[in-house]
């Protein structure tokens, strides 16, 4: 039996008009999803973005400021608006996940077991702490999981990335 269709709304926060900083709203009637947080590659002006210029900035200033991606209930400070159901990475790119830190830590984060691994390793290599229960979901090991009331599915290309479909 086929699940009941559904209407989503999508809305892009980022990475439409650039290449990198991806970030993608999924809106259910009963769930909100986030595909990525990225960092964008380059600054608004083309020259190379480099964190370290925004590094002493509070984040509502950096959303304010266009750095961070508008999204209400998603990031550590915003108390004031439900929470994100979930957020899904798509792969361990740091124009994918690269501004994790940001997200609240009850907002679950759903990603392969080799991207959490990868992730986890940056980190300790520079670092940074993650905050989250990094969902050990593995991608590998199943043909699908749950995400916040969406169904993923990955699909390997054969450039080593990885991507769901949502249904």
């Amino acid at each position: 039996m086929r699940p009941k269709l559904r209407m989503i709304k999508v809305r892009i926060l980022r990475g439409a008009h650039e290449i990198g900083g991806s970030c993608v709203e999924l809106v259910s009637e009963d769930s909100r999803v986030v595909l990525d947080i990225g960092m964008p590659l380059v600054e608004q002006d083309g020259a190379p973005f480099d964190m370290k210029r925004y590094q002493q900035l509070p984040g509502p200033e950096l959303v304010a400021r266009g750095v961070l991606p508008e999204c209400a209930g998603l990031y550590h400070w915003d108390n004031d608006h439900p929470r994100v159901n979930g957020l899904l990475i798509s792969h361990a790119h740091m124009d994918h996940y690269g501004f994790l830190p940001y997200v609240h830590p009850d907002v679950p984060v759903y990603l392969s077991e080799g991207s959490r691994k990868l992730i986890e390793n940056h980190g300790h290599i520079h670092g940074q702490t993650f905050h989250h229960q990094l969902m050990r979901k593995s991608s590998m090991q199943a043909n699908r999981f749950d995400a916040a009331g969406f169904t993923s599915r990955p699909i390997w290309t054969i450039t080593a990335h990885s991507m769901h479909t949502l249904s």
